[in-house]
């Protein structure tokens, strides 16, 4: 035989095999082999124990949520330390402040509600705001 005919007979075995592997490959019985499930996770019968976790201070807050914008004025943010910005502000009183940052406002800048975090306590945004406050007076 030359090397031609070995060549096509060793490509048609080669292509037969690779349509019956292909073939087995489709079978329903292969299909649910591969996408079965690896085990299962119960969680109807574990105990929960919620605790409340301690209020981060108005440091942690600034620092994790404010600071983006009260540290470089984004949106008409006052800038901490900025006393000129913020005395007309603290004027309007701590209650006031307090309430525009849990609840957003649009004024002189744009505030939103929370510094944009929900997951913040309004403790946790009355702490950031005493904090700030403290610094720019």
């Amino acid at each position: 035989m030359n090397k031609l005919m070995i060549k096509l007979i060793s490509a048609a075995l080669a292509f037969s095999f690779s349509l019956t592997v292909i073939a087995d490959h489709n079978t329903e019985e292969a299909l649910q082999k591969r996408t079965a499930p690896i085990g299962t996770l119960n969680v109807a019968s574990a105990e929960v124990e919620t605790v409340a976790a301690e209020p981060r201070d108005g440091v942690t807050v600034y620092n994790t949520a404010c600071m983006a914008c009260h540290a470089s004025g984004v949106a008409g943010a006052p800038m901490v330390g900025d006393i000129e910005n913020w005395t007309p502000r603290i004027a309007k009183g701590l209650e006031t402040l307090i309430a525009n940052a849990i609840n957003g406002f649009q004024g002189e800048g744009v505030m939103p509600a929370r510094g944009g975090n929900p997951t913040l306590t309004d403790e946790e945004v009355g702490l950031a705001v005493e904090h700030m406050v403290s610094l720019s007076q």
